[in-house]
């Protein structure tokens, strides 16, 4: 990891480590051990990630007629994914960002196959790749499943796709959510497998269907640990949103920052910019931003800090002990200091004052 602020970074990484180690150890309360669990992931995230230049991987994923195609397309800024009633396979789609210098057309298409065939395709609009992408991913084609399918364009439309990322539609567990009464663990661990890789997970429901028990069983055991933005999609088929936040929490577990209504159909719909942020999609591309910025060692200095801090603060005012080493401390105050005047005037100042909570514990 380049730039002065990895140090720092891979102490606090360390430190964390050694809270959750202490927390595993004892009697400590399953969600302080979640939360240090999953800011251990996001540590490891920023660590893996060299510099703003790697992509950054934001996956969809959630059970049958979701409306994550639509929200997917409106997202990419186009609409390559296919909305119809037919069932698409195991096929992973992903839509990277290229220049066009690099294209022999606006839009090319790689369809790889099981043994490692390749189609490529040259299309010059989304209706064409569209098209593309429902032929050899709803069905087998020469006799060879297709296991991915790469969507390259300039996608100059989506804000996602400008700041590096790469969206990915993790199909695979569906069948878990509607067949139960078949095993298909098989399906389920193929497509948690995908998603441990991705950066930023969006795990989609229903604000006219939330009550599924298979839904809630998935979230629990393969996607809470994910720390996913959760999407109720199709929030207009409610009026009352207080009630279908409360309900997600309640049934789901959502945790409260992390749910997002929205209407990907009424985004896809909007004429006005009015009738767009009434949909939910910008604040939900807003959060998305957010979140991929705080993968760089800069941003994720600070709000990994704040994170570990609040949990400290949290667990020692309820008489719990998960304090690292006092020397992971001083390692990680030492070196953050020293990277503060590295940053700007208003994240210095707030990294000076997580520092300084975190300081309390130093003895």
């Amino acid at each position: 990891m380049s730039g002065n602020t990895s140090k720092p970074i891979e102490f606090l990484h360390v430190a964390v480590r050694r809270s959750f180690e202490k927390a595993t150890s004892s009697n400590t309360p399953q969600g302080v051990r979640d939360n240090l669990d999953i800011l251990l992931r996001k540590l490891g995230q920023i660590r893996a990630l060299e510099d703003r230049a790697s992509p950054r991987r934001i996956g969809v994923f959630g059970p049958p007629n979701r409306g994550k195609s639509t929200l997917l397309n409106e997202l990419l800024g186009a609409a390559i994914l296919t909305t119809s009633p037919i069932p698409m396979t195991r096929t992973v789609i992903e839509a990277h960002r290229a220049d066009l210098s690099s294209l022999n057309s606006e839009w090319q298409v790689e369809v790889i196959h099981d043994d490692d065939f390749i189609n490529t395709f040259n299309h010059n609009t989304p209706e064409e790749v569209a098209a593309t992408i429902q032929q050899y991913g709803s069905h087998r084609s020469g006799g060879a499943e297709v296991r991915r399918i790469i969507v390259r364009s300039p996608f100059n439309k989506s804000k996602l796709m400008e700041r590096n990322g790469i969206l990915i539609d993790t199909p695979g567990a569906e069948v878990a959510f509607e067949d139960l009464e078949q095993d298909h663990s098989e399906d389920t661990r193929r497509a948690v497998g995908m998603l441990k890789d991705v950066h930023v997970v969006l795990f989609c429901v229903r604000a006219d269907q939330i009550g599924s028990e298979s839904e809630r069983a998935f979230y629990q055991d393969h996607m809470r640990l994910l720390d996913p933005f959760n999407i109720v999609n199709f929030k207009d088929t409610n009026s009352d949103d207080v009630a279908v936040i409360r309900d997600t929490v309640k049934h789901y577990g959502f945790k409260r920052d992390r749910i997002y209504l929205v209407s990907s159909r009424d985004a896809q719909k909007a004429k006005s910019t009015e009738e767009k942020d009434a949909s939910g999609l910008p604040r939900l591309e807003e959060a998305i931003v957010q979140e991929l910025a705080r993968l760089t060692p800069r941003d994720g200095l600070l709000c990994c800090t704040e994170e570990f801090v609040s949990v400290l603060e949290n667990q020692v005012f309820a008489g719990i002990d998960v304090l690292p080493e006092q020397i992971h401390l001083k390692k990680v105050l030492n070196t953050a200091y020293r990277s503060a005047g590295l940053i700007s005037e208003p994240t210095e100042r707030r990294l000076e004052n997580v520092l300084e909570r975190l300081r309390r514990f130093v003895r």
